[in-house]
């Protein structure tokens, strides 16, 4: 052999010609919504610190939620794992304990 090819070497994650373009125009529609979301960010960020909150406050508040989250979680396991020691359904105890539904 003279270290050509014999047929063309085709892409397995490209279909064909069009299959590109609809990737680009997907990363292209994915691009223009997070620079949109972006904007929005920044807007919102914007009037907060109009109001006289910091972004340092922010933050604060946001490592406050995630803690607040994460405690949560945490007792939504144990309320499960208790529920399922007693065989009950977790909306039992949730009336036992004067928890709110809506939470």
């Amino acid at each position: 052999m003279d270290g050509k090819l014999i047929k063309k070497f085709k892409s397995p994650l490209i279909k064909n010609a069009g299959s590109e373009e609809v990737l680009n125009d997907g990363l292209c529609q994915r691009l223009q919504n997070m620079e949109s979301e972006l904007s929005d960010t920044n807007q919102k960020i914007a009037e907060l610190e109009s109001m006289g909150i910091s972004k340092e406050e922010l933050q604060v508040y946001i490592e406050k939620l995630h803690m607040y989250n994460e405690v949560k979680d945490l007792a939504q396991t144990l309320l499960g794992k208790l529920a399922l020691m007693e065989n009950l359904c977790t909306k039992d105890l949730y009336g036992r304990y004067q928890l709110n539904l809506e939470d």
